[in-house]
C-alpha cells in the first residue's frame, strides 16, 4: 500500500523542515509518519512548495531557490 501524509501532517513536516537542515527521515519521524517513505514526502514538500537546497541540504521555500548551471536548485549562498 501507497501512504502519504495527511494534511495535517504535510503542513506540519513543512514547518518542522523550513530553515533547518534536517533530514526528510528525521523530519518524518518527529512527526510520527515515518511509515511514509521518504520519496513519497519529498514530493508532497513540492506540492506546498518547499525543497531543498542540493548545495547545502537547508530547506527553503521553493521560490527562494534558482537554478545552477547543472539545473538543480540552490540557495542564494551555494550559487
Amino acid at each position: 500500500m501507497h501512504y502519504r501524509l495527511t494534511d495535517e501532517q504535510r503542513n506540519n513536516l513543512k514547518y518542522k523542515l523550513l530553515g533547518t537542515c534536517m533530514s526528510i527521515e528525521k523530519g518524518l519521524e518527529e512527526i510520527d509518519a515515518d511509515h511514509i517513505s521518504e520519496d513519497t514526502a519529498m514530493d508532497q514538500m513540492l506540492d506546498v512548495n518547499v525543497e531543498y537546497c542540493l548545495g547545502c541540504h537547508w530547506w527553503f521555500e521553493s521560490g527562494e531557490l534558482e537554478f545552477n548551471h547543472r539545473d538543480e536548485p540552490d540557495c542564494n549562498d551555494c550559487l
